[in-house]
């Protein structure tokens, strides 16, 4: 999640943000027939050479996520939950709230929102962050590195609730590069972010 969450905890946390469960049915329907993303038109990208590992491509559902957040006392976030002095707030969320996230070979990804949730406390309080629509973006890899980029966010509703409190919250496109690994079965992905935040989401490869 580069963008500190003291500022804006929805453009931090949207950037890892892939927890939720999605039937293969919701799968078929958003990803379409032929495996590729309509409505949602990614625009070209200068001809280069690009890594993607092949172990990534496939359907994969979120089995763990954790993401460590810093919380300014007079952001959004902190206020809802009535900071005096700047904190830190810890999320999670499991294969319950998770989400699915498809990787395909042309190097576009689509992440699956249904209701996808991540739970935490901050400052007393219970905090639920809620995200539910779609999102696709581009994504490659090299030496153990992921990036990925050229987001695109045709209508991800996000809702974060602090106690009784709750704010809707708007998600801007960011670029996010992190480490990850993978196998047969399991994917894990983690990014890091210059003010110390930082997200980590284990998977499992989905039946097809």
């Amino acid at each position: 999640l580069g963008v500190p969450v003291g500022a804006d905890l929805a453009a931090a946390l949207a950037a890892y943000a892939r927890r939720r469960r999605w039937t293969a049915a919701g799968l078929a329907a958003a990803l379409g027939a032929a495996g590729t993303v309509a409505p949602v038109l990614l625009r070209p990208t200068a001809t280069a050479t690009v890594s993607r590992d092949p172990c990534l491509v496939g359907v994969w559902r979120l089995t763990d996520g954790r993401y460590h957040l810093l919380v300014a006392a007079d952001s959004l976030l902190g206020g809802l939950a009535g900071l005096t002095r700047d904190a830190t707030l810890d999320l999670a969320s499991g294969a319950e709230d998770g989400f699915a996230t498809a990787y395909r070979a042309d190097g576009t990804a689509t992440d699956l929102y249904d209701l996808t949730a991540a739970r935490g406390t901050l400052g007393g309080n219970a905090v639920r962050y809620t995200q539910r629509g779609v999102q696709t973006y581009r994504w490659s890899t090299a030496g153990g590195r992921y990036r990925q980029y050229d987001q695109v966010d045709p209508g991800v509703e996000t809702v974060v609730r602090v106690g009784d409190r709750e704010a809707d919250l708007s998600v801007g496109p960011e670029e996010n590069t992190g480490t990850y690994r993978c196998d047969d079965d399991r994917l894990t992905v983690r990014l890091d972010y210059d003010d110390g935040a930082w997200s980590e989401e284990s998977f499992v490869r989905s039946p097809a």
